[in-house]
């Protein structure tokens, strides 16, 4: 039986992506590392992958060509490439700042609420949180600009499955047998901010947990 339990969160701290994928150069991954959080995703199929007429021929060696993380071209492996760039990745993390300031985005907060103002219309913030969600694979069962609201569905979240080396084998071939006993859900609001020019985000978040009942009879 799930039974669901509304926890109300005005903010949080992916909304800053969610306008900053459209609005400017922003690295998901310098600012949210990590990845514990594992969501069963469900996309809609698009076309086809389709290769360019030059590289159908093209022959696959042992080696490949590809740039080193210091952007000089040549001649490596792969994994030699992945271990430069995983250098490159961990120096490049040393250097944000603590709270850093996000341009055009300030957060406000009144008592326990708290809320995000961007210096974007809601009609140039609005295709950018609907962006955020399909990029990631999240479908939304609400879309209503004319009020500024939408939802995702009930997310499956993997995270909370126990991890075993059993359980991890099998997960690994037949990753379906394991349900999380928690949802998540969110909703997210646009307002019109008090500057001209400006909108309010609002995040809400749903959470469902299963709960099992004996029956004593």
């Amino acid at each position: 039986m799930m039974k669901m339990k509304k926890i109300i969160k005005p903010l949080m701290i992916l909304m800053p992506v969610f306008v900053l994928q459209g609005c400017g150069s922003f690295n998901v991954d310098e600012y949210l590392p990590d990845k514990k959080v594992e969501y069963k995703k469900s996309k809609q199929v698009g076309n086809d992958l389709e290769l360019p007429p030059d590289l159908t021929n093209a022959r696959v060696g042992s080696e490949l060509h590809v740039p080193t993380a210091s952007g000089a071209s040549g001649v490596a492996t792969y994994s030699q490439f992945l271990g430069e760039k995983s250098i490159t990745g961990r120096r490049a993390a040393g250097n944000i700042g603590v709270l850093p300031q996000i341009d055009n985005i300030t957060l406000k907060r009144e008592g326990k609420e708290r809320w995000l103002v961007i210096q974007n219309s809601p009609q140039e913030v609005w295709p950018n949180v609907v962006s955020f969600w399909q990029d990631n694979g999240i479908l939304l069962l609400e879309q209503d600009p004319t009020v500024g609201v939408m939802k995702t569905g009930w997310l499956e979240n993997r995270a909370d499955i126990d991890s075993d080396i059993v359980t991890d084998s099998i997960r690994r071939l037949f990753d379906g047998l394991y349900s999380a006993a928690t949802r998540d859900q969110y909703r997210v609001r646009l307002e019109e901010g008090d500057e001209p020019g400006s909108t309010e985000v609002y995040l809400t978040h749903y959470g469902m947990q299963e709960e099992i009942k004996v029956d004593s009879a």
